[in-house]
This record gives structure tokens, sequence and C-alpha cells, in this order.
């Protein structure tokens, strides 16, 4: 043989097309996974997006009352690859900083940030007769939008189920996509028609908290034209700029779970707009609902153990000798992006970064830089 080298070639092509198209035969969607990629942390982004509208006449913040980080508020962020902190307490903007090549223009991707709004959604549709009681089964999941709200559906899902907000940098709150033949890689580029036959409910991990992106995701699936639903209702009444929430492809529905990209300060508007629930004349919930969202009638052992319900999270500061002091409800998405919420303070702390930052001291220390020692 005078060229041996070509034969091994040859052969090599051979199998790697067969590998090839097994894989395909296996993951159709694998070609817009790869085309796509990971989501990106900050705008722009490949895929397909749809444009949440914002306010016809955004709200203004104004100029913060402070531009740099105090020592300790500055350790947490550098250690935690922080990008952006704001702090808004008492009607003003106290504090605005943004990590070097970044701004307030730059438009932060949620990740599961956008979890918390959908459920806020479903609980405003919920309140509108437009989907199930929370507590009335779903036809053909046999779990009810109340076990989706506060994942547990006993839906199994993910391989690593049990996610945790301890606050401890090295832990992230959701899976990722990081193996392309997974199931949260399926649901990413196919939707849910591309797991729903595969989905089932445990009935002996139903009722056990278990947080599953795919709860976000049928929660959406109950909601048609979400990112109508979160412009009318939440982003534009808050006076939040245009943002873009991610498409499962163009024309698709939206990824319920992920990736909706924003201005930090229009996180900022947003949350305030929660905490006081909507504007006055204008509530978001009835009482009752906010008083649940926002965790009021959780005791504070309940607090203690940190919880989850209808798609928010649940704590309480108690730390000896620090001024700030009770409960408060936050958002959370991969990589640390939180939405903190106390409304007996009328604070909202948003931060951005690559990697969690210590959850309870990071109010501590920003209540000190604004409050003072």
């Amino acid at each position: 043989m005078r060229f041996p080298h070509l034969r091994w070639l040859a052969r090599a092509l051979l199998v790697t097309l067969a590998l090839s198209a097994g894989a395909l035969a296996y993951a159709p969607y694998l070609p817009h996974l790869l085309a796509e990629g990971f989501p990106t942390p900050e705008w722009p982004a490949h895929g397909a997006f749809a444009d949440i509208a914002g306010a016809a006449q955004p709200q203004e913040l104004g100029e913060p009352l402070q531009t740099t980080l105090a020592p300790g508020l500055a350790k947490l962020f550098q250690e935690s690859g922080g990008k952006a902190l704001l702090v808004y307490q008492g009607g003003q903007l106290q504090l605005e900083y943004y990590a070097p090549g970044f701004s307030r223009d730059t438009q932060f991707n949620s990740f599961s940030l956008a979890k918390s709004l959908v459920g806020l959604l479903a609980l405003k549709a919920a309140e509108r007769g437009e989907i199930p009681e929370l507590d009335a089964p779903i036809p053909a999941l046999g779990v009810t939008p109340r076990d989706l709200l506060d994942m547990k559906s006993g839906i199994i899902f993910e391989t690593d189920e049990m996610k945790t907000a301890s606050g401890q940098p090295r832990k992230n709150l959701e899976a990722t996509i990081s193996n392309p033949f997974g199931p949260m890689a399926r649901l990413h580029a196919s939707g849910l028609k591309g797991v729903v036959e595969r989905l089932h409910s445990d009935p002996g991990r139903r009722g056990v908290f278990s947080y599953q992106n795919v709860n976000t995701a049928l929660l959406g699936s109950l909601l048609p034209a979400l990112d109508t639903r979160l412009s009318h209702d939440i982003w534009g009444p808050s006076g939040s700029r245009d943002a873009r929430w991610r498409r499962y492809g163009a024309g698709l529905d939206i990824s319920a779970y992920c990736c909706l990209y924003a201005r930090a300060r229009d996180w900022v508007l947003a949350a305030r707009f929660i905490m006081h629930n909507g504007t006055p004349g204008h509530p978001l919930l009835s009482d009752e609902s906010n008083r649940a969202f926002l965790g009021q009638d959780l005791s504070t052992d309940e607090l203690r153990q940190g919880a989850y319900r209808l798609h928010a999270w649940h704590d309480i500061l108690d730390r000896p000798g620090e001024k700030l002091q009770g409960r408060f409800t936050y958002f959370m998405g991969n990589g640390g992006q939180a939405v903190y919420l106390m409304p007996e303070k009328d604070l909202v702390v948003v931060r951005f970064g690559s990697r969690p930052q210590l959850l309870h001291s990071t109010l501590y220390e920003a209540w000190r830089q604004i409050a003072g020692p």
C-alpha cells in the first residue's frame, strides 16, 4: 500500500460520520444547541429572542448618592467576581457601582431571576381565572400549579435536582447545559416538546422540594404570550426600559426559566414595583397573594431554615450586633445574580456577577455602607 495513512484517514472519517449520524439521531437538536452555545452573561447573545416592551416613558432613578464600594462590600464583590451592585432605599438610589468593563447600559443575563417573574405572572393569571386554580390538578400531569410554583411537583428531570442557596461561593443554583445529551440541554434547545413524553411525577417525591428548571418551563406553558404578560403586568408599569427574553427558537415559546437580558437599573425598578405591590390604585396582586409571594406569613423558624415558595426565596437577617434585622425575599440566578427585597426597610439590592456572593453578608455590608457603622 503506497499511502497507508490515507486508508487510516478514510476509516477515521467513516467512524466520525457514523458517530455524528448516531448523535444526531439521538439528539437532533444538537446543531441548534451548538450554534447558540451556552447563554452569554451579557448582551449580545446568540439565539432567538422576544422584545419585552418597557414603559413608553421610562422612569429615571437619578444619580446615586454613592458610586464607590466601602471596604467590606468591596471585598465581597471582588472575591465573587462582581459586575454590578445597586442599592435603593427610602425612595433614593443610594449606591450604584460597576466593575470595569460594565456600565448602567450593560444588559445582564438574568439566568434564573426570570423564574420569580414567572411566578408573579402565574399568580396574576390565577387571580384573573386564566389558569387553573393553584391547587387544581393540571390534566395529564397530575400536579398542580402550586406544586410547580413551590418546586414540589415530584418531577424527576435533572440528575442534580436538589439545589441550595446557602450563599457559599462554590454553590450554583441551577443546572447547566454542559452535557449536550442531558435532559437540560434537550429542554433548552427543543423546549417542552422535546422532553414532555419523558416527564412524570413520582408520587413518593411529590411535596418534597426539588429545584427543577422544568417546573418553570411547565408553568410558563400555562401562560400564553409570556413576553407580552411580562411587559403589560410588570416591566412596563414599573417604568423599566425595553429588554430581551430568550425563545426556544424563532416564533417559539419563551424559555421561562432563563435568560432575560436587561439593565441592572431596570431590575431595581421592577423589584421596587413588586415590593410595593404595583402602584397606588393599580395593585399587581391581591393583598393575600402579595403577602404570600413576599413570605410575610412564614414563621421565623421557617425563614431561618431558608424557604422557597411561589418561585421566590425567603430568609431572615438575625445576626447579633447588626443594625439591619428582619425578613427578606430574594430572587437568584446562576452565578449568583441576585435581587433582594426588604419591604419593611424599603430596600432593594441588585447584584450581578460571575459567582455567588455571600447571601446575608451582602445585605449587612450594603446597609452598613448606606446607613453608617
